[in-house]
């Protein structure tokens, strides 16, 4: 099958600490729901309890249990924006490290004990608490935590690892890098397509993208272009911010929609210039 996504919101254990370091606490937990979709209202756990305000750290814990189908497939752990470093634990392992509040980042889940049960454990040092490299900005003042939602992605061991969309408008035309990861142990030569939707419609793709077989040697990753002329585009502005959503597919298998804009900003001279019309941006 293709991608499955199971969404890690609703009640998780938390605690504020003055520290991630050292052993990871056993007992002290209390209840604070983390939203299934992505929202601004919680960028900080002291707007979940005000005493939780002044704490420079934080831990929070997930238990869930893994569908027997899905225990042999390639898992990943996605989190949509964590405030603002933050360490990861599966089951007592350490799986890996962030730093950026304002990023995605997304970490190999591994094998799964047989009864598929985990224990997911997330440690925060927000902007106040010492972190290297110590990241820029004002918004990391006044955010901490977990404050995009978590999910667990269902992959089949050759899929897509990542999208990057390039829309131009000066050319009329979509390109796409699709880069393709092989978690198998024999090398897969797989076709790369994608199609273009509406966002948020039902409806019949606008777009298709023709596609290109790829060789992917076994455990690495390869990278595919595919373009395609787009004439008529409806065009992403301030006055009209029009969505698109792009599947990208391997063979038959559909990936994680990727959202995006038919946009294009450029530098002219002392010009900066979206869509070729001359903007101005006010800064606050």
């Amino acid at each position: 099958g293709g991608c499955g996504v199971a969404n890690l919101g609703g009640v998780w254990g938390f605690q504020p600490a003055t520290e991630i370091g050292g052993k990871v606490p056993r007992e002290g937990w209390q209840p604070m729901t983390i939203a299934k979709e992505d929202t601004w209202k919680r960028n900080h756990w002291g707007k979940h309890r005000q005493e939780w305000a002044k704490a420079t750290c934080g831990w929070y814990r997930r238990r869930f249990v893994v569908p027997e189908a899905a225990r042999r497939r390639h898992l990943r752990l996605r989190f949509g924006a964590v405030h603002t470093e933050a360490e990861v634990w599966l089951n007592g392992r350490k799986i890996g490290r962030h730093v950026g509040g304002l990023t995605p980042f997304e970490l190999p889940v591994g094998a799964v004990p047989g009864d598929g049960a985990c224990e997911l454990i997330v440690g925060c040092r927000s902007s106040l608490a010492k972190i290297e490299p110590q990241p820029l900005g004002a918004m990391h003042r006044f955010h901490a935590g977990i404050w995009q939602k978590v999910e667990l992605l269902d992959l089949p061991l050759v899929h897509v690892a990542d999208v990057f969309v390039m829309p131009s408008v000066q050319e009329r035309r979509l390109r796409v890098l699709v880069t393709v990861r092989n978690a198998s142990p024999a090398e897969a030569v797989v076709p790369v397509s994608a199609e273009v939707f509406v966002s948020g419609r039902k409806a019949a793709p606008v777009l298709r993208l023709s596609a290109v077989a790829v060789p992917v040697p076994a455990g690495q990753e390869r990278q595919v272009e595919l373009v395609a002329p787009w004439a008529d585009a409806r065009l992403w502005s301030f006055e009209d911010p029009f969505l698109y959503d792009l599947v990208p597919r391997l063979g038959g298998q559909a990936g994680v929609p990727v959202r995006f804009g038919f946009r294009e900003f450029r530098v002219d001279g002392e010009d900066l210039r979206l869509n070729g019309g001359k903007g101005r941006l006010k800064a606050t």
